[in-house]
């Protein structure tokens, strides 16, 4: 009970504080709910990737790149050299492998892991991402 009144007793001290912030809090607050919801518009991102595909594109190697391709901005490039510089000048932002015999190894239950090669900049949702995987 004593806590309790001399918290009273500041606040009764400091009432006139506590009244401009409170008027200053519902005066902020009811300007920020009347402005226009500008900032709301989301926006996806696609990052550029490249896709090497070292086994038939059929089925699930189909699909997959079909997928990653409609949400990302797909490159084409040719050879290994031209891959390596885009990584280098971040051109791309994945480099996404897909090896020889992975369509039977996803059917066959086996893991067998495409090799994914980023080129990733600090403070990027690239960099973000990557920290997960």
């Amino acid at each position: 009970m004593t806590v309790f009144k001399a918290f009273l007793h500041v606040l009764n001290k400091c009432k006139g504080m506590v009244i401009l912030y409170t008027a200053l809090l519902l005066l902020f607050g009811g300007i920020n709910s009347k402005s226009g919801d500008t900032a709301s518009q989301f926006t996806a991102d696609k990052p550029e990737i490249v896709i090497v595909n070292q086994d038939e594109n059929v089925g699930i190697t189909k699909n997959f790149t079909d997928y990653i391709a409609a949400h990302s901005e797909r490159k084409e490039l040719k050879s290994e050299e031209d891959i390596d510089d885009a990584i280098f000048y971040r051109q791309v932002a994945f480099v996404i492998y897909i090896p020889q015999g992975y369509r039977q190894a996803v059917l066959n239950g086996d893991i067998m892991p495409s090799r994914i090669t980023d080129s990733t900049q600090a403070g990027s949702h690239c960099a973000s991402y990557n920290s997960y995987c």
